[in-house]
């Protein structure tokens, strides 16, 4: 838990490191999950395969997605002076995966077993908690950056660069 909790907790522990790079990769698999569920539920065109085919495609949107948000971060990284603050940012995305994967997994069992007419509540309860986890991890990070100094433009540009753009694409790939 304390993985989840504690912002910036580096280890030389493999062990510990294993189970980061676990939660991580179960709260992809959750959110890409939730995010098929949620396309097929509302008939978006990118779900209109059945099966396992469906769930690849929203599991390659969200590594994507993923793959696309960190070479983003790595150029900031590489660009700016401030690496604490896209180090700081970097591991904050991390752990809003390492989050949902902790407590995505029974909203997501719950999602398979109830009949899909009536799942509508539960479907809402688990895109309010992505966007939740997503809105805590923006703020956390617009936090962090004004109490390091950096200017109001980056921080501009790290809103509109890292974090509107690429949900935007990606909501306009899946609907």
């Amino acid at each position: 838990m304390s993985l989840v909790v504690r912002p910036n907790q580096e280890s030389d522990n493999n062990s510990l490191n294993f189970l980061n790079v676990s939660l991580t990769t179960l709260g992809w698999l959750n959110v890409a999950f939730t995010i098929n569920l949620v396309g097929q539920y509302f008939n978006w065109d990118a779900f209109s395969f059945t099966g396992s085919y469906s769930y690849l495609v929203s599991a390659i949107g969200v590594a994507f997605w993923i793959a696309i948000y960190m070479l983003l971060f790595n150029f900031g990284f590489w660009l700016s002076d401030e690496n604490r603050v896209f180090l700081y940012l970097k591991n904050s995305f991390y752990r809003v995966f390492r989050f949902y994967g902790l407590i995505g997994v029974p909203i997501n069992l719950l999602l398979i077993f109830i009949p899909l007419g009536s799942v509508k509540p539960l479907l809402y309860l688990a895109i309010a908690l992505i966007l939740i986890l997503l809105g805590i991890r923006i703020i956390q990070g617009i936090n962090f950056s004004v109490k390091k100094g950096l200017s109001i433009w980056y921080i501009i540009l790290y809103l509109c660069a890292l974090e509107i753009t690429p949900l935007l694409c990606l909501a306009k790939a899946i609907i």
